[in-house]
């Protein structure tokens, strides 16, 4: 999987700003805090099985786009994202 990102300190970045300066000036719109990963990724693992990192790409993008997990309906026999 070939995706682009930013991984920023968080102890580096102004708060006041939406979007890191670095990450603005290299094209980046909206990101995630460390806090937020980790919870679509244990809401994932919870899911089922250990997601995929097509699956966990799907998560991040439907939590950013909907600010909600994504949730896999029950008895599913498709991915746990």
């Amino acid at each position: 999987m070939d995706t682009d990102c930013v991984v920023l300190d968080p102890d580096d970045v102004d708060i006041d700003h939406d979007v890191p300066a670095e990450a603005e000036r290299l094209g980046f719109v909206n990101g995630l805090g460390i806090d937020d990963i980790r919870s679509i990724e244990k809401n994932a693992q919870l899911q089922g099985k250990k997601p995929s990192e097509d699956e966990m790409l799907r998560a991040f993008v439907y939590y950013l786009q909907n600010d909600a997990s994504l949730r896999v309906p029950t008895g599913s026999p498709g991915s746990a994202a």
